[in-house]
């Protein structure tokens, strides 16, 4: 298959030029029971940050008395919200494209979706009980982002994997932005953003390890890697007004692309010891890549959010 960017870049022409390497097959069991391990010491309930209706008042106060949450952490909320909801169309784009992949990765999709499932319960049920929003909106569109779907044309495993890497990364930064906004506001929703973001460092980590074993065996293999830093984008985008919703974030600084350098490109190019790959790339795809943190660091420093972080 001929993988073409937005801008025309071609990534390869053969078929699956990338295929998981069936030598680091024991090295992803192994990651994968790790997995295990870390997920059964955090395990936890979604209800941990919903008390029962009886106890409504003594954990939250008067619901009568209680302000309303600004529109800013509203929309944060709404944000993650509609981005869980999806996670049906997640795994069914992940378990077609794990057809082929060693057994470990497809039982840990089957973790990694319970782990998940939590999150749009916890994000829709908290507004709920706090009686925040318009409900029958806010299920609307629920709907309608879940009756759009998702796909990717991404069609093999590794460039899933390098892919799924960035975007739990990304969510976890959003998340940890967002409790840190937020917690001045509404202490307990920072902090079920918070556990939520435990989840997704776990499930980042269990994908960037398998990604950093196969450009460490063969260091071609950064060029899938490449491709798709180069040209992410969050699966939330089927949501309905999503490019408005995240302006708005980005406007508020819950997150914008001065996060998404710091966070995600920064943090796992060093991860990764992309520096060190570049000279495998082929020579358009390195020009871009290196543009593209060149832009992104430029915009980083000239942001208020770099000044805290000096």
């Amino acid at each position: 298959m001929t993988q073409i960017g937005k801008d025309g870049l071609i990534l390869a022409a053969e078929i699956n030029p990338y295929p998981l390497l069936k030598e680091l097959e024991p090295q992803i069991e192994a990651l994968f029971e790790q997995h295990k391990e870390a997920s059964r010491k955090r395990d936890w309930g979604y209800r941990k940050f919903l008390p029962h209706p009886l106890e409504m008042k003594a954990y939250w106060g008067d619901p009568r008395e209680r302000p309303p949450l600004s529109q800013v952490a509203y929309q944060t909320v709404m944000m993650a919200n509609l981005t869980e909801q999806n996670l049906p169309w997640y795994v069914r784009g992940l378990a077609e494209l794990f057809k082929t992949a060693p057994p470990s990765l497809n039982e840990f999709l089957n973790w990694w979706t319970a782990e998940e499932s939590q999150h749009s319960a916890l994000f829709d049920s908290y507004l709920y009980f706090t009686n925040n929003g318009d409900h029958e909106e806010r299920q609307t569109l629920v709907r309608d982002t879940l009756r759009r779907g998702w796909e990717t044309d991404i069609e093999y495993p590794f460039q899933i994997i390098c892919y799924v890497a960035i975007q739990e990364q990304t969510t976890y930064a959003f998340y940890v932005c967002a409790a840190n906004v937020l917690k001045e506001e509404d202490p307990k929703l920072a902090q079920a953003f918070l556990q939520v973001a435990g989840d997704e460092i776990l499930h980042m980590k269990f994908y960037r390890e398998i990604v950093k074993l196969h450009i460490e065996a063969a260091p071609e293999y950064i060029n899938p890697l490449a491709w798709e830093m180069l040209y992410f984008e969050m699966p939330g985008q089927v949501m309905p007004d999503y490019k408005e919703r995240s302006r708005f974030l980005a406007k508020h600084g819950i997150f914008g692309p001065e996060h998404f350098y710091h966070y995600v490109v920064s943090t796992m190019w060093k991860e990764w010891d992309i520096t060190k790959h570049l000279p495998f790339l082929k020579e358009e795809l390195r020009e871009r890549l290196l543009k593209f943190r060149n832009i992104l660091e430029k915009r980083y420093n000239r942001s208020a959010f770099a000044s805290t972080r000096r």
